[in-house]
């Protein structure tokens, strides 16, 4: 707009201006630093391994971890069902479908990606 000779801006909304900035935000990657611990190896893909770390005052924490595909995956080492160590269960999926983890003593299985229960893995015994 031109009024007696100056140039009148038109300015953005502030609607208008979180909504457009909201989307700059989306397309920013987000950046994953992993700190190496000593004596940690990573497990070999398609296997679970399990460890327990000393954090002095704070007491133990215990988690297991599952490569596919080059991908590694964290998550809390006990079963919220049963208890049982989740290390020694079975890897399900792959990491580009649904990769889970069930539980060998009740078959509870738990998403590798988000960490929540999802259903039960009916186990057959021995005939």
């Amino acid at each position: 707009l031109v009024c007696d000779g100056f140039t009148v801006r038109r300015t953005m909304t502030m609607k208008r201006r979180l909504l457009s900035e909201g989307k700059k935000k989306k397309n920013k990657a987000r950046k994953v630093t992993l700190t190496k611990v000593p004596g940690i190896t990573p497990p070999e893909n398609g296997k679970l391994k399990g460890w327990s770390l000393e954090m002095g005052e704070a007491g133990t924490v215990q988690f297991c971890a599952a490569t596919l595909n080059e991908r590694l995956f964290v998550l809390e080492r006990d079963c919220g069902c049963c208890g049982w160590e989740l290390d020694k269960g079975d890897l399900r999926g792959s990491a580009a479908a649904d990769p889970a983890v069930a539980c060998c003593l009740c078959g509870q299985t738990y998403n590798l990606v988000s960490g929540e229960p999802g259903g039960v893995v009916e186990r057959k015994g021995v005939s």
